[in-house]
């Protein structure tokens, strides 16, 4: 066994070069395997940490709704998900284990001005000022959601789509399509006010090529309204966080289709206006951002400055 050892030894000392050569290759490929594996085993752990905190660690869900839940999720949805929940609270094997049981709803959602601005570190957040106050305060409010997002929220916000199509009777059969955008079908900047001629309207639908019975839902001003324009139909569905039509309750559209065409609804719910408000100024912004929750938009922007900057 010595001499064998002993023979080793001498091999490895005749040529250093290649004995050197051949230990540098192994520890090379040594290191190289353990940060591969170390580097493997990371991707993994991060892929489950956010499957759960997106989805959780069990998921419960209508046996169709992958194939068909991403166009119509609340068609695809548990409408008894409150019995279920009490079912999982009560499995002897599962309540021990359970911290939260919770009903979700996956959806998609288009880039508005203020994700795709902020997304990209663009120089203002594309926002429409009648006033040298309202341009100060918009700056503010831009300034202050840059410091707020994080890197993550940012990569998200910047993977948003501009616009999403909708085939309510789904794509397999000819039908109404919904088509959703922030401003217009041209840019998420775009003020779209109901004084718009019928020509604007049509010149809009026409970029998409949409047709009769088709809508064109869109939001940016805050200010709801709709109109139908040689069967297309052009909604404004207003505001649920901001809106600045003299309401202050949350806004947003309800909308059926039928055989007879789409049937628009608009829908207001009352929440706690003065809780929100409160976090405004707890957060250290203006008064006039709380004041223009309270007053649905009116009593801000109604506000004029003079030229050093001061409210009169």
């Amino acid at each position: 066994m010595m001499m064998t050892l002993n023979l080793a030894v001498r091999n490895l000392l005749r040529n250093r070069r290649r004995s050197f050569a051949t230990l540098l290759a192994m520890a090379i490929g040594s290191t190289s395997i353990l940060l591969f594996g170390g580097y493997s085993t990371n991707i993994n752990y991060t892929m489950h940490t956010s499957y759960v905190q997106n989805g959780g660690h069990l998921q419960i869900q209508h046996r169709d709704f992958y194939l068909y839940g991403s166009g119509n999720p609340t068609a695809y949805g548990i409408v008894d998900y409150k019995r279920i929940i009490a079912a999982i609270e009560a499995d002897d094997g599962l309540k021990k284990m359970v911290l939260v049981a919770t009903p979700t709803l996956q959806f998609g959602g288009i880039a508005g001005n203020y994700d795709s601005t902020v997304a990209m570190d663009y120089k203002h957040c594309g926002c429409k000022s009648e006033t040298p106050r309202q341009e100060a305060l918009a700056h503010i409010s831009y300034e202050y959601t840059r410091g707020a997002v994080t890197s993550d929220t940012k990569r998200a916000l910047g993977a948003l789509p501009f616009s999403m199509d909708i085939r309510p009777k789904g794509g397999h059969a000819a039908g109404p399509r919904l088509v959703l955008v922030h401003g217009t079908p041209t840019l998420n900047t775009l003020y779209w006010t109901e004084d718009r001629s019928d020509d604007f309207c049509l010149k809009m639908a026409a970029s998409i090529a949409l047709t009769t019975g088709d809508v064109l839902a869109f939001g940016h001003t805050h200010m709801p309204w709709h109109r139908e324009v040689k069967g297309i139909h052009f909604i404004n569905t207003g505001s649920v966080g901001r809106p600045k039509d003299g309401d202050w309750r949350a806004g947003y559209v309800r909308l059926t289709f039928t055989d007879g065409g789409a049937q628009v609804e608009f829908v207001r719910v009352p929440y706690d206006v003065d809780a929100a408000a409160h976090s405004v100024l707890t957060a250290g912004l203006p008064e006039e951002f709380a004041e223009f929750l309270r007053t649905g938009g009116k009593a801000a922007v109604s506000r004029v400055v003079d030229d050093d900057g001061a409210a009169p």
